[in-house]
């Protein structure tokens, strides 16, 4: 089933269709019968991109787009699992910075190359122009939204 785009904006379309597919991409993935959530895997994959220890939790939740409590949960999970160490900050203890284990880092290797064919099913048909046009605008969409968000904490503080 699909929105009744001839009934809405394409605005509000858009709006709607990510909230619809963020969710079913979620579920899709955490279906696949793999061992850590689609959640779960995103951390990882953040967490690669960036040297050990380098993010705190804070940061996390912000590349995660989830609260602080939210990315300490999904910490500890990945803990209980091998995959994840945390430390609390040298110069700030109140920090709580994260870093792959040495298994959290082979088995994201590992997955990933799994991932790859999911992502390739998943943007079956799009040309390169159309997924760089789709980058561009979710890039454009996320400095709006972290604009909005920075704008009304002011208010609110």
């Amino acid at each position: 089933m699909f929105f009744p785009a001839d009934k809405i904006t394409a605005k509000a379309y858009v709006y709607g269709m990510i909230f619809t597919l963020s969710n079913r991409m979620q579920c899709v993935g955490d279906r696949r019968g793999e061992e850590v959530t689609t959640m779960q895997c995103f951390m990882m994959a953040n967490l690669m991109l960036y040297e050990d220890y380098q993010l705190n939790l804070g940061q996390m939740a912000q590349l995660l787009g989830t609260s602080r409590q939210n990315a300490r949960k999904t910490a500890d999970l990945l803990m209980k699992k091998g995959y994840m160490d945390l430390q609390r900050d040298k110069l700030d203890g109140r920090n709580i910075r994260a870093a792959l284990t040495e298994r959290g880092k082979n088995y994201y290797i590992e997955r990933e190359k799994r991932e790859s064919g999911y992502l390739e099913e998943l943007f079956q048909g799009f040309d390169e122009e159309l997924i760089k046009e789709m980058k561009r605008g979710l890039t454009d969409l996320h400095e709006n939204v972290m604009k909005y968000e920075q704008k009304h904490s002011e208010k609110e503080n």
